[in-house]
């Protein structure tokens, strides 16, 4: 009998930057890991997949952006030289946003899978993070020390929302219909912060704990987020939150340096990179519960991280 079951992708394609080197990807799941050889060796800050796998983007701090639509194979120059720091993709790969790290600057859009970029002006900031919604519509942005802003155009125009909590933020993650945001601050030691009224308004998660926040991402409804945390010293830990970002738990990866995590769309499946020296990319297939350090990656060190997300449970 023929089955009609359907193998969901969801968090089969990841993809990481390793600094001065190439970018690395993964079609299992994490399982293992090849080099794309196309996209040469460069000084990757941030990179973003499509749902699918098959569009991939990726950032040079003072280089271009590069675009890819078959999967990583080859890799085009786009956009103008400038310190690129963050982008950020639709589930389509159409609309996508990215972010220069440097003071008096604005965001930038493309609705046309990363070929040409339009810079949005009237927003100068130090931009930090910025995170789009699966359609593109709903996008967020977060800059050092200033309120959060949010755009529900695709980019177009953007809203300071004063509202909310004006912070040093540090990173910044919406849900796939972008209602749930969640926003850290790496300053001093601080709370989470996250919303569920499209960024309007924040609330302090207290269960958190005070600490320096580097990085954070969602599964697509929102409710199973992650955290890399700066706990003191040289320790480094990973938050988990399955109720939409109210109240979080400590997790027990390796404790290194953590710089980067990434979720797939059902949160199943999470990966964390290590940005302070030279280590193995980490993966977890049980919601965070246990960990995976992939030797055919090589030991380096990384950058941007970026999984597909899906529901096609």
């Amino acid at each position: 009998m023929k089955s009609n079951v359907v193998e969901s992708i969801d968090g089969k394609y990841q993809i990481a930057g390793a600094h001065n080197n190439y970018i690395y990807a993964s079609s299992d799941w994490g399982g293992t890991w090849g080099t794309l050889t196309g996209s040469g060796t460069r000084s990757w800050a941030d990179l973003a997949i499509s749902e699918t796998g098959q569009y991939m983007t990726a950032v040079i701090g003072g280089g271009f952006i590069y675009t890819s639509s078959n999967y990583g194979v080859t890799w085009t120059e786009r956009a103008t030289a400038l310190s690129w720091y963050v982008v950020s993709i639709s589930s389509t790969g159409q609309y996508q946003s990215a972010i220069i790290n440097d003071s008096n600057t604005n965001p930038w859009t493309s609705n046309d899978y990363g070929v040409t970029w339009i810079e949005r002006t009237g927003n100068e900031e130090y931009w930090i993070s910025i995170s789009i919604s699966s359609t593109g519509q709903y996008q967020y942005a977060v800059p050092s020390g200033d309120y959060p802003y949010s755009s529900s155009d695709y980019g177009v125009t953007w809203v300071k929302e004063t509202g909310a909590v004006n912070a040093s933020w540090s990173a910044s993650a919406s849900s796939g219909d972008g209602k749930y945001v969640t926003g850290l601050v790496y300053a001093g030691s601080n709370y989470i912060y996250y919303s569920s009224d499209f960024g309007v308004t924040f609330t302090t998660a207290t269960s958190s704990g005070l600490y320096s926040w580097i990085s954070v991402d969602m599964s697509l409804t929102g409710q199973y987020q992650y955290a890399i945390a700066y706990l003191g010293g040289a320790i480094y830990s990973l938050f988990k939150s399955t109720d939409y970002g109210v109240t979080w738990t400590m997790l027990s990866p390796p404790s290194k340096a953590w710089q980067k995590v990434a979720c797939s769309g059902s949160g199943k499946y999470v990966s964390i990179t290590f940005g302070g020296a030279s280590s193995y990319i980490h993966v977890s297939t049980d919601y965070g519960i246990t960990w995976t350090a992939k030797s055919s990656t090589g030991s380096r060190i990384w950058r941007g991280l970026s999984i597909n997300k899906t529901l096609d449970l």
